[in-house]
């Protein structure tokens, strides 16, 4: 994202916070779909947009981090401290509408869908330790120091807790992927 964006974001700028929403949006909502809270995702997105407003004023565009990891970290401890006030009994994926990709074979597009569908179940019964962890390093692409130190563990408890979680989807996705797990 273009710095003069989000210094004119920083100042007030309607327009440049309407972008800046605009780029960010995607982001928001794959967070908010992997680590929101099962009924509350919409609410939460929305939160999350009218956060990200609020504090915009504190991402220094000269400092170390980027504004996407620094974007990143606002929303997942945003997210984190929502599930925590919250403590919500998680009993699965909400339907969610699914637009099919445009595909010249509908079989393909089926059975796309249900592999996405899957690997979402797969990630809801993770653990919220480990879902966190693989969604922060595998997903979004964090490096693991910064995904420990957003967790506030040591980055070998990263380690484990990516090691656990793929060992989950594995078992959990093997049939799946037609694989003999």
């Amino acid at each position: 994202m273009e710095l003069n964006l989000i210094t004119a974001a920083q100042r007030g700028d309607r327009e440049a916070r309407a972008r800046v929403l605009a780029e960010v949006g995607p982001l928001l909502a794959a967070l908010v779909r992997r680590l929101g809270i099962p009924g509350e995702r919409e609410d939460q997105l929305q939160s999350l947009a009218a956060q990200v407003l609020t504090v915009i004023d504190r991402f220094e565009p000269n400092g170390p981090a980027r504004f996407t990891t620094w974007l990143t970290t606002v929303a997942t401890r945003t997210l984190l401290m929502d599930l925590r006030k919250r403590r919500p009994e998680l009993v699965g994926l909400e339907d969610e509408a699914h637009a099919a990709p445009p595909s010249y074979d509908p079989s393909l597009a089926t059975q796309s869908r249900s592999l996405g569908e899957a690997i979402e179940r797969a990630l809801e019964r993770l653990p919220h330790a480990q879902r966190r962890a693989f969604v922060l390093a595998a997903v979004e692409g964090l490096p693991l120091d910064e995904v420990a130190a957003l967790e506030s563990v040591p980055v070998g408890t990263i380690k484990s807790r990516l090691s656990r979680a793929r060992m989950a989807l594995a078992i959990t996705l093997g049939p799946a992927l037609g694989g003999d797990r």
